[in-house]
């Protein structure tokens, strides 16, 4: 596995992860554990037996292919044994011992173990042959306007998402709520080799109450791939944003029950048709089980931040304390 960089929104953002040292700890006995295994790998008795993958199936792996996840090439045997990429996982079934073929969901559980945030509600595990390449896709869950839960402020470090950013969003949801009265989702990506940022804005389903993302992970792993240029530039989501078009920027039941991921940034803008829109920053704490409500403007450039004319203000400090212009 590349050495690289922490790429997770606790280090883009500065946000503290109690657990980062502990899996540091637990990283070099998981590698250790690994080599023994690869090593001591039995033979399959039944491999005569058990029947070969189709070609027609979605996952064909083999002993050279990797997972692509935070900028990291991982080798799939840092996760599954030679004899289990070619007969298949050990399984149980009814009291037989079977082999079942590798398959997203088996991947997944495995790299749930080093990276907590796939969990099986937001993650698909999608598989591009051409690279023979293993990309994990965290899926945006529905969103709703509707009363809702907040909670208790959180802090971020100075890290930005540029200011046009949300002036584009912004724009696009005036405009879909003027044509269809509706809400609209958008992701935002960093590339974090080139400090990059990109507005995406996915295929879905909007209403006047809800909107959700139609894109399958298969599109999604496919954009991934063609924004970094094939070079496989580390791109990971740093937000989910969606607009309550009039109305406030409070989080719905739904959007508590989508937003449950804690390495994404959750933000909602409300009152587009206002000069100044309100607009809501959060994230979930797993260990809490809460939404940790986020200053905006520590997550976001102003655009209030430069002026267009170099005015020249001449002050004079009067003696009661005031100041002349």
């Amino acid at each position: 596995m590349t050495d690289v960089k922490q790429t997770d929104i606790f280090s883009t953002f500065g946000l503290h992860d109690e657990v980062a040292e502990e899996r540091q700890r637990e990283e070099e006995e998981r590698k250790r554990k690994i080599e023994e295994a690869k090593k001591n790998a039995p033979q399959n008795p039944l491999a005569d037996k058990t029947e070969k993958p189709s070609k027609k199936e979605e996952f064909e792996l083999n002993l050279e292919s990797f997972i692509f996840h935070l900028g990291q090439q991982i080798s799939i045997l840092e996760y599954f044994t030679e004899e289990e990429i070619e007969n298949g996982v050990r399984k149980n079934k009814k009291g037989e011992e079977v082999f079942v073929k590798i398959d997203g969901e088996e991947v997944r559980k495995r790299l749930e173990k080093d990276y907590p945030n796939l969990v099986k509600s937001h993650t698909q595990v999608v598989f591009l042959a051409k690279k023979n390449m293993l990309m994990c896709i965290q899926i945006s869950k529905k969103k709703g306007c509707s009363e809702g839960a907040s909670s208790s402020e959180g802090s971020f470090s100075p890290v930005k998402i540029p200011s046009w950013i949300l002036n584009d969003f912004i724009f696009q949801a005036k405009k879909i709520y003027q044509t269809h009265q509706s809400e609209l989702h958008a992701d935002i990506y960093l590339n974090t080799d080139t400090k990059e940022f990109i507005l995406d804005f996915p295929s879905q389903w909007i209403s006047s109450v809800n909107c959700e993302v139609t894109e399958t992970a298969e599109e999604q792993a496919l954009k991934l791939i063609e924004w970094s240029s094939d070079s496989l530039s580390p791109i990971m989501k740093v937000m989910e944003i969606h607009s309550h078009h009039q109305m406030l920027a409070i989080p719905s039941k739904q959007d508590d029950e989508s937003e449950r991921l804690s390495n994404v940034l959750y933000a909602i803008v409300g009152e587009i048709d206002q000069l100044f829109p309100s607009i809501i920053v959060r994230v979930f704490n797993e260990t809490t089980q809460s939404h940790l409500m986020i200053n905006p403007s520590k997550v976001f450039e102003s655009p209030l931040s430069a002026s267009s004319n170099p005015y020249s203000l001449d002050l004079e400090v009067m003696n009661k304390g005031g100041v002349k212009c």
